[in-house]
């Protein structure tokens, strides 16, 4: 670290978590932005100091103020190694950490294709484990069944599915993506992600292909082209969200699974947050920059010579300690949490985005719908069509007391 970075260190945005651990409450931390894999687990007095690490204030400073919470010294050698560990974790906003910022940007650059970044964490790396794994969610007593032999006549125009850890929802997953795999299949499938990371703009794309341990998927570079010029905003400025980012990824893997041989292409989008929307009280199709994304998307598609379906790559609820709630999980709380879920859902099945945005603009999103971006906008592309609920779960952690919620969903 140089001087002045040592001497008033900054810490980055990162995110984090309250856990348990033998009735201790720590903090993990992570990095949404996926420039640190790194992940760290410390004690409240340490997240304290991490939250006085904001560039302003001196070493002493951050002493000073540790001595008036706490009631003891912090010791410089303490200090020290906090923020050496910090730094080696690229947790802090210094010159070390923005090297390695521009030499991993650079590095995703001058790839022609997005790596699977979650294989070996959140699914199997391995081909045929994976297959196995995934085989399973749809033969489970809680999926759907094994896929079919033989489709159906009608057309999928879209399907909802979860972006939550395929060990938490992997059957949800399944309930979609069997959906797919019954009816005449599409030739592009335009997925809307949900953008974790900090994104200057509403909307992203790539045009590099996205790898899977059963093999690549391609991105239609010709959908992404109509789409970029019709659309007057920079959709390519947040290119670096996918690089880590999960919630196309793991549509990605159903898909080359259900159709392992087929000529199918791909066209990723991440949504960032619409909080700015629910806060005013307006309805986002009224913001010129996702009307126009919206209608560029219409654009696209129709010019596309192929048969093209739209998957919302989105989880639910987010509520509960980890996410900043006080109280613990009581029984009446999961109803609730249930009953408002199913409440919104109706609208999405009537495909009734206005309904859908009041329905979670009314409390301020208080259940931090994180999937809310993504779902609006296709609920504004499949308009005419008719939603059907296909399955709903919960994630329960015990140890943080808090709930995310999903479900996956079918149009036609």
């Amino acid at each position: 670290m140089t001087a002045s970075s040592r001497e008033r260190p900054r810490l980055r945005s990162l995110q984090p978590a309250v856990v348990r651990h033998q009735r201790q409450e720590l903090i993990h931390i992570s990095d949404p932005s996926g420039f640190s894999d790194s992940q760290i687990v410390v004690t409240p007095d340490v997240f304290f100091i991490m939250a006085l690490c904001d560039g302003t204030r001196s070493l002493v400073d951050i002493q000073y103020e540790y001595t008036r919470r706490f009631g003891t010294v912090l010791l410089s050698s303490h200090l020290d190694k906090i923020l050496s560990d910090l730094d080696r974790s690229l947790f802090l906003d210094n010159e070390k950490f923005r090297r390695r910022k521009g030499e991993i940007e650079e590095e995703f650059r001058k790839a022609g294709v997005r790596a699977a970044s979650h294989a070996g964490q959140a699914y199997p790396a391995d081909p045929e484990e994976l297959r196995r794994c995934l085989g399973d969610f749809f033969t489970s007593p809680e999926g759907p069944g094994a896929l079919p032999e033989k489709r159906r006549r009608k057309t999928v125009k879209a399907i909802m599915a979860p972006h939550i850890d395929l060990r938490a929802g992997g059957t949800c997953f399944a309930w979609a993506y069997s959906q797919l795999a019954s009816s005449p299949p599409a030739d592009v499938f335009v997925i809307l992600g949900i953008g974790h990371a900090p994104m200057t703009n509403l909307f992203t794309v790539t045009s590099k292909d996205f790898e899977t341990p059963l093999g690549i998927l391609p991105t239609d570079k010709a959908f992404v082209d109509a789409l970029t010029e019709s659309y007057p905003g920079d959709l390519f400025a947040d290119e670096f969200a996918h690089r880590s980012e999960h919630s196309v990824e793991f549509q990605t893997v159903f898909l080359r699974y259900i159709f392992p041989d087929k000529d199918i292409s791909i066209v990723p989008i991440l949504c960032s947050s619409f909080d700015e929307m629910i806060g005013a009280n307006r309805q986002p199709i009224e913001d010129p920059r996702v009307r126009d994304f919206v209608q560029a998307l219409k654009i696209a598609a129709q010019r596309s010579k192929r048969k093209v379906c739209f998957i919302a790559g989105v989880d639910l609820a987010h509520i509960g300690q980890k996410f900043g709630d006080s109280g613990r999980l009581t029984p009446s709380k999961e109803i609730l949490l249930e009953r408002e879920d199913m409440e919104m859902l109706q609208h999405v099945e009537n495909v009734d985005a206005a309904a859908f945005f009041a329905s979670v603009a009314t409390d301020k999103n208080k259940r931090r719908i994180c999937g809310f971006p993504a779902m609006y906008v296709l609920l504004n592309l499949v308009e005419g069509a008719k939603g059907r609920l296909l399955k709903y779960g919960k994630s329960v952690d015990g140890a943080t007391q808090s709930i995310v919620s999903f479900a996956s969903m079918v149009f036609e």
